[in-house]
């Protein structure tokens, strides 16, 4: 089966491996047990401090910017596709973590965009077991695909 990802880039935020992102998606789609059983479709939304800062005041009561929100969706369908949700990433929240972690801001983006995607899933990190759980995982996928691509993020 498989896993669509439909990425969006917000006017205003330069960021240019969105063909990249949706294939690690679809890739990782492809290991998690709810979206290998099916056809699913998500969105990736790319966008700046400010306006997750929003979002995350709007659903999450807390107004600061974070790095990854997950809204899931399993309600929703198009064209015989279920609807999996939407996960947005601040592109500067990414950007500082990158620099703090070591590694390129595409790789920071993508390891976010995966942890969206397992929230998606029905994963969770509300315990630090649970967290724990979700980074490795996170780290399994993007290697899996880095080693299939024969390049690193």
């Amino acid at each position: 089966m498989s896993l669509q990802c439909d990425v969006v880039i917000d006017a205003g935020v330069t960021f240019n491996v969105s063909a990249s992102l949706a294939d690690l998606l679809k890739h990782a789609g492809r290991s998690e047990p709810l979206t290998a059983a099916g056809c699913w479709r998500m969105t990736l939304r790319v966008c700046d401090d400010f306006t997750i800062a929003e979002l995350h005041k709007r659903f999450f009561a807390d107004p600061t910017p974070t790095d990854v929100i997950s809204f899931p969706d399993r309600e929703s369908a198009v064209e015989g596709e279920k609807y999996l949700g939407d996960v947005v990433v601040s592109i500067e929240t990414a950007a500082a973590q990158a620099v703090d972690a070591g590694h390129s801001l595409a790789r920071e983006v993508a390891f976010l965009a995966l942890h969206g995607l397992l929230h998606l899933c029905g994963h969770d990190d509300a315990r630090r077991v649970e967290r724990e759980q979700m980074l490795l995982r996170q780290t399994q996928i993007l290697e899996a695909w880095e080693r299939d691509q024969g390049r690193l993020l």
